[in-house]
């Protein structure tokens, strides 16, 4: 949704002044085949959480089969994303004309912008139980791999992966929020000419990224410690 107006406040004076409301929510699985990491800092424990939509077969093999030393539940406090999602999106923008004298004129702007929650590499249905992977190893004496077999369980849930691979994001994250802002000075020249001079910048906060949570830190080569 978005408003705007302009007011002429004199001959020489003109305000610019709006505001847009944007609802951009995260996607979603439609069957709850997804899951998420929720980190407990204060008591160094983690848990995994899945979509209340999800079905009671796929949550029980979630539960007893793939993760049976890890607690599994249903978000209920969160949407079908497993986030919190926001409602207070409110950007406002705000111009600024001045005329300066017959020829000059002064323009400046300001304006909030927030991202969508989608535009960084984390989609909760790339998570067990939709993916899940396998380590096959072989045996060169007796060899357990055959063409004829396979390698493929016919019921992937039905046995717990090896190291299975998971992303997980703050269920409280935020759309990205810019601030845009710019302020110009324009003199009419002869020949039909005009000349502009502005400035134009910009100011971003929480910034979505991938943070790559289990790669060591740097060490130096004298660095004895073990960086784990």
């Amino acid at each position: 949704a978005y408003a705007q107006d302009l007011w002429r406040i004199n001959s020489k004076l003109t305000v610019t002044l709006g505001v847009l409301w944007a609802f951009n929510p995260a996607n979603y699985e439609r069957y709850g085949n997804a899951s998420n990491v929720l980190f407990d800092f204060t008591n160094r424990n983690l848990s995994i959480v899945v979509p209340n939509r999800q079905s009671d077969t796929v949550f029980n093999a979630m539960k007893d089969v793939l993760f049976p030393t890890i607690p599994v539940r249903r978000g209920n406090e969160f949407s079908d994303n497993l986030l919190r999602n926001t409602y207070n999106n409110f950007a406002p923008r705000v111009g600024i004309a001045y005329q300066l004298s017959q020829k000059t004129v002064i323009r400046t702007g300001y304006g909030i912008f927030n991202g969508f929650p989608d535009v960084v590499n984390f989609v909760p249905s790339l998570n067990p139980p939709t993916r899940v992977q396998y380590n096959l190893i072989g045996n060169n004496v007796n060899p357990t791999l055959l063409v004829s077999t396979p390698l493929v369980p016919n019921s992937p849930l039905a046995q717990a992966p090896v190291n299975p691979v998971m992303t997980g994001r703050d269920p409280n994250t935020r759309p990205d929020f810019t601030q845009m802002y710019n302020i110009s000075v324009q003199r009419q020249l002869p020949a039909n000419m005009v000349l502009e001079v502005g400035y134009m910048g910009n100011l971003s906060r929480r910034v979505l990224m991938v943070q790559p949570v289990n790669d060591a830190y740097p060490a130096l080569p004298n660095d004895s410690s073990n960086p784990q």
